[in-house]
């Protein structure tokens, strides 16, 4: 903790999120115990006991975790529960500083993808995806009406649970989309194998690693094992097969992302809230990304009946839900609620 949040000390009674720490951080902290411990901690184990005594008592506790598709962050709360659907790296860990925000009054539970431990499969499509998340959720409530929300790749899913659950008779009262479209640009091209792996090698250094000069990391010409080791040499926080799970759910979800097609058969009888990013971002490779900005909705308007509430953020796509947005989309939220009353 210490070194990590760059502090003079810390005691036992600390809160990791009170000293400044925030997802990246924990995602290093994480990964670093796991190696020194040789264990199999999860991220959400600090974010549901913060203090260090209490995630020190609790760090052999599973049986809140065993089910990793659908996970809880916050569920002691009085407000009605939103779902989170993950981006394309398959996992959580971009809606912690959201759920933190949204604070313990709202109920959040966040969906992760089979595949991340490097031994289960990984799911082949929108539609698999959407009717996992759909099982895990009405686990908890079985009835509805439901409130999803989705960031970049995942609004797609969201968009595609809501299609199912419509089908079957279910009420979705809101989707919630953090820069995302339910259409991919006719224009994208899709990368060729190679070229996609290297960036996401390098997208997934800068969470589980240090910082470090790519100009003595020679990837051109390796074979995707090779490629694997040489990365995992440098990061050193990952086990290896936890390094292929990882990199294959993200591929897996890069060409979803890309192939997906959105049905519009009847529109959707659902409000959407739709937060946008301001600025233009790089991409996993570190180029600028060109910001499509003919639509103000995003296209969102033709697939559902209801209003889209557009709230567009200071930020670019990859930093809208970090702690310096966060807060503000939590008011936006709240005023909305207020309205609605």
């Amino acid at each position: 903790w210490q070194e990590l949040l760059q502090v003079e000390k810390v005691g036992v009674h600390d809160d990791f999120f009170d000293l400044g720490g925030h997802s990246l951080l924990l995602i290093r902290l994480i990964a670093r115990i796991n190696k020194v411990l040789d264990t199999d901690i999860k991220i959400n184990l600090m974010f549901q006991y913060p203090v260090l005594s209490q995630f020190a008592a609790n760090l052999n506790s599973k049986n809140s975790f065993e089910d990793s598709v659908m996970v809880s962050l916050q569920n002691s709360g009085n407000k009605k529960a939103i779902y989170l659907v993950p981006e394309v790296s398959g996992t959580m860990n971009s809606y912690f500083e959201l759920a933190k925000s949204l604070g313990e009054n709202q109920n959040v539970y966040a969906f992760q993808c089979p595949g991340l431990d490097g031994k289960t499969a990984v799911l082949e499509s929108v539609d698999e995806m959407a009717t996992l998340f759909i099982s895990k959720m009405q686990k908890v409530d079985p009835h509805g009406p439901y409130r999803l929300g989705g960031y970049s790749f995942g609004s797609k899913v969201a968009y595609e649970m809501a299609l199912q659950l419509r089908r079957d008779g279910f009420e979705v009262e809101e989707l919630v989309i953090f820069d995302g479209k339910v259409e991919s640009p006719g224009t994208t091209k899709v990368k060729d194998e190679e070229e996609a792996f290297q960036d996401f090698l390098r997208f997934l250094s800068k969470d589980y690693g240090k910082a470090f000069d790519w100009s003595d990391v020679v990837l051109d010409g390796k074979s995707v094992e090779a490629q694997i080791e040489e990365i995992h040499r440098k990061i050193g926080t990952l086990n290896e097969m936890e390094l292929k799970g990882k990199l294959k759910v993200m591929f897996n979800n890069y060409q979803l992302f890309k192939s997906y097609k959105p049905k519009n058969e009847k529109q959707l009888d659902v409000k959407i809230t739709l937060f946008k990013a301001m600025h233009r971002s790089l991409g996993m490779n570190g180029k600028k990304e060109a910001k499509n900005t003919a639509q103000f909705d995003y296209g969102w308007n033709k697939y559902t009946t209801k209003d889209v509430v557009i709230h567009s953020i200071p930020s670019n796509h990859w930093t809208i839900l970090s702690r310096d947005h966060t807060k503000r989309i939590t008011e936006l939220l709240n005023q909305q609620e207020e309205m609605s009353i």
